[in-house]
């Protein structure tokens, strides 16, 4: 008798647990078949747009000189720190760089050194700043192309090598007596091969001025003077003008020797406001007939565009809050995404301050700028499919996002 009784309060427990009791919670008033369902959901984009503009290229690793394609690229390069010469009789002046890769199917490139004249940037007295912000454009006036004052000539290399000339010594010594040393540029007429060096950004290797000189007590002494600021001058030729947004094109482009950058929307208003969004994943189809990647790839990086819903180049301004996310592109894949982690969880975050909006305490949605993290460093270019002749080929958003359970009472 005692069994069967344990038997049934067993099975009285177990029926008890089947049914749905309240909670002191009150989620029994939510409809228990729909407590948040997940949706997924790819857009394309609804508008696009691409525009060039000079890289400025004096914060990066490495120098161009030379020229191939559609690009060509002096080299600025400024030596002051002559305190361990106490008199001007330098005697011997040797410019050293290091060159470590080539572009192009030229046999060399041989360009003159001219003296720079002035101030690389007349509206920036902070000398630090010039580096960061000079082009060809602002110095080339500065510029005294009548004397020469040496020759570099480089040939195709793919390997690490010192490439040196000699340095006219009557420039040298008017920089050591001198409060106005602008530095030389390293310029030609016309050349078919370009070549990389590397710059003061690098960590080894960086350009190198090796003078022989007579000190004022006579005897003959050696300094090697290491770089302080150099610049390449890159110079991109094409129809289309600069700073001009295009728009309504077929092909948008990210380049670092053009500097192509490119604008991409996308219409969320198929999302719910109130949905919470979990993954966002960026891809764009790789146009591979207008390419010119090298095996290091391009990074590109996303930013919002913080408030001009115009894209006019001269006033774009960016989202700030945050870093942007990037990734590698390359021209032997079809396509290319931002499909790492941080890329994920940034553009999960763009997306969602999006459907907020900027009076819901969000972002205003304006799109995307994707241009070059490196822009400047070599002359590497890619191409993507805009979706205009083709839609399926369109740059596309896939969100990942959520929505609230509720409740059964709900309409």
């Amino acid at each position: 008798m005692k069994r069967l009784f344990g038997f049934l309060l067993i099975i009285v427990v177990i029926s008890a647990c089947t049914h749905d009791k309240p909670l002191p919670s009150g989620y029994e008033m939510l409809d228990r078949g729909d407590k948040g369902e997940i949706f997924v959901k790819t857009i394309p984009a609804v508008r696009s747009g691409t525009f060039w503009e000079t890289p400025k290229a004096g914060i990066q690793g490495t120098l161009l000189l030379g020229e191939t394609n559609n690009f060509k690229s002096f080299v600025l390069l400024r030596f002051i720190s002559f305190t361990a010469i106490d008199s001007d009789l330098v005697t011997s002046a040797t410019l050293n760089l290091t060159q470590f890769n080539s572009f192009g199917e030229g046999a060399e490139c041989q360009a003159s050194i001219y003296k720079v004249t002035d101030s690389w940037l007349a509206d920036i007295s902070d000398e630090a700043e010039w580096e960061k912000n000079v082009t060809w454009q602002d110095i080339q006036a500065n510029v005294d192309q009548n004397t020469s004052y040496g020759t570099l000539t480089v040939s195709p290399q793919d390997s690490i090598t010192t490439v040196s000339t000699p340095l006219d010594t009557s420039l040298v010594n008017e920089w050591v007596r001198s409060d106005t040393n602008y530095g030389i540029v390293l310029a030609f007429d016309q050349a078919d091969l370009m070549v990389q060096f590397f710059s003061s950004e690098a960590s080894n290797y960086f350009p190198t001025l090796d003078l022989i000189h007579i000190d004022t007590d006579s005897t003959i002494d050696t300094t090697s003077v290491s770089i302080y600021h150099d610049v390449s001058l890159i110079q991109y030729s094409t129809s289309v003008p600069e700073g001009e947004l295009q728009e309504n094109v077929d092909y948008i482009n990210v380049g670092n020797g053009s500097g192509y950058k490119s604008l991409i929307q996308f219409d969320l208003t198929s999302i719910p406001e109130k949905a919470t969004i979990h993954h966002a994943l960026l891809s764009l189809t790789v146009n591979k007939n207008l390419n010119s990647t090298d095996t290091t790839g391009i990074l590109i990086i996303a930013t919002p565009v913080d408030e001009d819903s115009t894209w006019n180049p001269a006033d774009l301004t960016l989202y700030s809050n945050i870093t942007s996310p990037g990734a590698y592109a390359f021209d032997v894949y079809d396509s290319f995404s931002m499909d790492n982690a941080d890329a994920a969880e940034k553009l999960s975050f763009f997306t969602q301050i999006w459907l907020w909006g900027d009076s819901g305490d969000g972002l205003d949605n304006n799109g995307l700028l994707l241009k070059a993290n490196n822009a400047g460093v070599n002359i590497t270019e890619i191409s993507f499919y805009s979706g205009l002749s083709d839609s399926t080929k369109a740059p596309t958003m896939r969100i990942t996002y959520s929505l609230p359970p509720t409740s059964r009472f709900s309409k």
